[in-house]
């Protein structure tokens, strides 16, 4: 089921809740770019679990908790798709998108009225330069994972990556022997899984990624002159 499909459907349903519904992350920023998107992140103030059982009660769907402590749980579509509701990170909607990895990643769109953009970090400026930018100088270091996600996204997105994004990307990349092995491994296949791997391990040695987490394989490349 497509993005506008899932939206046209709920936009009835979310109307008649007494909190907003905010469409987030990689789904805001493929419906921005017009590109298809079948797992879709949404964001609400508070109860985000009960509305995520509530969603799958209204389309006929099974759902489940993802992780109770951060109020977070998932509809499962037909097709395998998903559909994930959170409680805000943090105290309000800004603060949400500012504590995310990148500024293309950091918008979000009201679920009943998605003409409706927020954009704290000026995400819809770096889509239109086709940039990756941390939404801030901590956000990398936040969470080391997202050096991987920041060259998987621009070489799935074909996008540059900041220069000051890429000097913090290189400078971490010896800490991603800390982080979840599984994390690791995810963002791993799932770049190699896209349709441009190619570019995507390029970005991984150019990064200095791949010295740090596949020595074996940075070693086969012959030494520069």
């Amino acid at each position: 089921m497509l993005l506008d499909a899932v939206l046209d459907r709920l936009r009835p349903f979310f109307q008649s809740l007494d909190q907003p519904v905010y469409l987030v992350g990689g789904a805001a920023r493929d419906k921005l770019l017009g590109r298809p998107c079948h797992d879709l992140d949404f964001v609400v103030p508070e109860r985000a679990i009960k509305l995520a059982f509530q969603t799958a009660d209204f389309l006929g769907l099974p759902a489940y908790v993802l992780d109770k402590e951060r109020d977070t749980g998932r509809v499962v579509l037909p097709d395998g798709a998903t559909l994930d509701f959170a409680r805000f990170r943090g105290p309000d909607l800004e603060a949400d998108l500012r504590d995310r990895d990148f500024t293309i990643n950091a918008m979000a769109l009201l679920a009943t009225a998605d003409d409706e953009l927020i954009d704290p970090c000026d995400g819809r400026r770096d889509l239109e330069l086709r940039l990756i930018r941390q939404t801030h100088s901590e956000a990398i270091a936040q969470d080391t994972v997202r050096a991987l996600r920041a060259a998987r996204q621009a070489a799935e997105l074909e996008f540059a990556i900041d220069p000051q994004t890429a000097a913090t990307v290189t400078a971490i990349a010896p800490q991603l022997v800390k982080a979840s092995v599984e994390r690791v491994r995810d963002e791993l296949i799932k770049l190699l899984a896209g349709q441009r791997a190619d570019r995507g391990v390029r970005l991984l040695w150019e990064l200095g990624l791949l010295t740090a987490l596949l020595p074996e394989i940075a070693a086969l490349e012959p030494d520069r002159k």
